[in-house]
């Protein structure tokens, strides 16, 4: 059996001094001869000349324009070029360590219904928690949960995944073309989960090896570095795409209950931002409850 050959595509909006501790984690990878695209969103505070001096060889493409992570992920999986048999995204907040790409070669090679992968991930500031190791969705319900959140790192085995993090996720180059790539509608939030449960419907599994690790910022690009609080534009995101994941993913009466469920949960997560003294928060998930019921997609009104 052939090597599955990876290739690395990082995504920056901002946040230049996480973007060149991730492309410096790089830098092995790339000497060793794996491609390293860099997709630009937008330009914002982007030095290329830094980015070459942190990663040697890394290609840079950039959009005029601000997509979302997962219209960067497609532009940067389309300059991947030939020969790749999975594309590693990644943003710009995380630190990769030696051997990420060949655990995650090692799983598809392994598992030849794995159609996505990742490792398990980790607080940048306190890797001795854990962030996720892949996730679950409730299509009764209407919500996800990161599997292993918040816990101690223990020992850990590869186990199957309704999804795998989008901060730091593997998919087969063949699967991705095959379910049409990213969805771009999302902008931002709930793009990975869409992805894995695509992939899941055309017959593959999402994956998470036991290790190494990955190290992540949490939120920096949008100023709330390790912060599981959301701003009012984070809030408006999550809550508007997970109405929207749940009416296009789900049918019959799960359809149904998940999108009644989700009144049920605004309110719950609308007050406990309330109790913080957080306006803002609150009007996010308000108003992306609203938008999302009226099936609104992309970037919302007034920007990021």
């Amino acid at each position: 059996m052939s090597t599955t050959t990876v290739g690395v595509v990082v995504v920056h909006w901002r946040g230049m001094d996480d973007l060149l501790e991730c492309l410096a984690s790089l830098a092995p990878v790339a000497a060793g001869g794996a491609p390293v695209v860099l997709a630009v969103n937008g330009g914002g505070d982007f030095d290329e000349a830094r980015a070459n001096a942190a990663c040697a060889g890394v290609r840079v493409v950039t959009s005029a324009n601000n997509g979302g992570y997962a219209a960067a992920c497609n532009l940067g999986a389309r300059a991947l070029g030939e020969g790749i048999d999975a594309v590693l995204f990644l943003n710009n907040d995380v630190v990769v360590p030696a051997g990420l790409l060949e655990a995650l070669a090692a799983a598809f090679n392994d598992h030849p219904t794995v159609g996505v992968a990742g490792t398990p991930v980790v607080y940048y500031d306190n890797p001795a928690k854990i962030w996720a190791v892949g996730g679950t969705i409730n299509r009764t319900l209407g919500y996800t949960r990161h599997a292993g959140f918040n816990r101690g790192r223990g020992p850990m085995t590869g186990r199957t995944v309704d999804y795998v993090n989008g901060s730091a996720i593997a998919v087969r180059r063949d699967v991705l073309e095959r379910i049409g790539g990213w969805d771009e509608t999302y902008f931002h939030f709930w793009d990975e989960v869409d992805l894995c449960e695509r992939a899941r419907k055309a017959g593959y599994v999402s994956f998470v090896a036991p290790g190494p690790v990955v190290r992540h910022k949490v939120s920096a690009s949008t100023g709330n570095r390790g912060s599981a609080r959301f701003n009012r534009a984070q809030a408006y995101y999550f809550t508007r795409n997970r109405v929207r994941f749940f009416a296009r993913r789900t049918t019959g009466w799960r359809r149904v209950t998940s999108l009644l469920a989700q009144k049920l949960l605004v309110t719950i997560e609308a007050f406990k931002a309330l109790r913080r003294s957080d306006r803002e928060e609150a009007r996010g998930r308000i108003d992306g409850l609203i938008d999302g019921y009226l099936g609104r997609s992309g970037q919302r009104r007034g920007g990021w």
